[in-house]
């Protein structure tokens, strides 16, 4: 499995133990305080982990960054030379 499918999952999990919650809390479950606590840190905990990955994504792009211009370097540079704009 990719780790784009285990987040999709994840977020799929997530939704749907949020509409659980909505559903009991409406169906006057006898304790709708302790269902929105779960169902409000399982959403903080999502948000975290979302975060966590934008993060991961831009130190990612920041390191491999150099690496691909690196790696690149010489055909752009003879594009360059090619036309003319040295």
């Amino acid at each position: 499995m990719t780790s784009q499918h285990l987040f999709q999952q994840t977020h799929k999990a997530a939704e749907q133990l949020k509409n659980r919650a909505e559903s009991l809390i409406s169906a006057n479950h006898y304790d709708p305080a302790n269902i929105r606590e779960i169902a409000e840190e399982v959403t903080k905990r999502w948000y975290q982990l979302v975060s966590c990955t934008e993060e991961r994504h831009k130190l990612v792009r920041i390191i491999f960054s150099p690496l691909y211009f690196l790696g690149n370097s010489v055909p752009a540079s003879s594009l360059v030379r090619t036309y003319s704009l040295l």
